[in-house]
């Protein structure tokens, strides 16, 4: 079933990474909208000034934002694409972890 076809109260509506500097504390986030995934975001963070060290960091800190403007862990917008109904695609993946690759 397609979120359209749903009444959710929450949906995914971004993919993005988040850095935080250890040594000073600074926190760098970058998100994209559908149809980018976490690799797109890799890639137009590192145009935009982000370092390889920082991008490479950043992978512990994939996110996703819904629809209520709030960024959450892998973990809890797998349940949020699970109720909506938009994980459409099946994947060999840790179970419960959301990857952008499960949906658009």
């Amino acid at each position: 079933m397609k979120q359209s076809q749903l009444m959710v109260d929450k949906f995914i509506t971004k993919v993005a990474i988040r850095y935080e500097n250890p040594k000073t504390g600074e926190v760098k986030l970058f998100s994209l909208s559908k149809p980018n995934r976490h690799h797109n975001l890799i890639h137009e963070a590192t145009k935009n000034g982000w370092s390889r060290s920082e991008v490479l960091a950043a992978d512990q800190g994939f996110m996703y934002m819904e629809n209520t403007e709030k960024w959450c862990t892998r973990n809890t917008a797998f349940r949020i694409a699970a109720e909506s109904g938009q994980i459409v695609n099946i994947l060999d993946a840790p179970p419960g972890i959301l990857f952008s690759e499960h949906f658009w």
